[in-house]
């Protein structure tokens, strides 16, 4: 199992020397340093993981491969576009802002004690919000050297009708 998350941090890694131009190197601990922690804990589901994201760590914890894998994901949601690409951008804001993530599948099972799926409900949209934690325009974690914030686009208020459409 170590093995397999070590080759999704090592993707992850690569992924960033190549697009930010930042590299990582595996290392038994942060000592203090900014880094990205992969912590193994028992007892989580499958594909469940935490991610947390502080102004001098970020820490993804899973009990399986598959949770790190979908914690990388969603770890990459949160970085500018450019992380998709395959050549470096030095003009992206390679900053997280701090957020706190749980995540894990909807079903435990794929199938009901009666052998099929349970049925969605067609007049719920099934949406969770993540807030970030604190001032997110303090409490970001720094990717890039300059020191560049990149809250000048995030700032957005929701319109109503786009609230009024994801509203439970």
């Amino acid at each position: 199992m170590l093995r397999k998350v070590k080759s999704i941090a090592d993707s992850l890694a690569g992924q960033l020397k190549l697009t930010a131009g930042i590299s990582l190197k595996e290392a038994e601990s942060a000592d203090g340093k900014s880094a990205i922690c992969f912590v193994v804990q028992e007892g989580m589901p499958k594909e469940g993981y935490k991610l947390s994201v502080t102004p001098s760590l970020i820490t993804l914890t899973a009990s399986q491969p598959n949770g790190f894998f979908y914690g990388v994901q969603t770890l990459y949601q949160l970085l500018p576009p450019a992380v998709y690409g395959n050549q470096l951008d030095k003009k992206a804001n390679w900053s997280v802002p701090a957020v706190e993530i749980e995540d894990s599948p909807l079903f435990c099972s794929p199938r009901t004690d009666a052998g099929r799926l349970p049925p969605l409900r067609p007049d719920r949209v099934y949406l969770q919000v993540y807030r970030p934690v604190g001032n997110e325009q303090d409490e970001r974690f720094p990717l890039a050297s300059d020191g560049r914030s990149g809250m000048e686009n995030r700032n957005q208020e929701i319109s109503e009708t786009d609230r009024d459409r994801f509203q439970t």
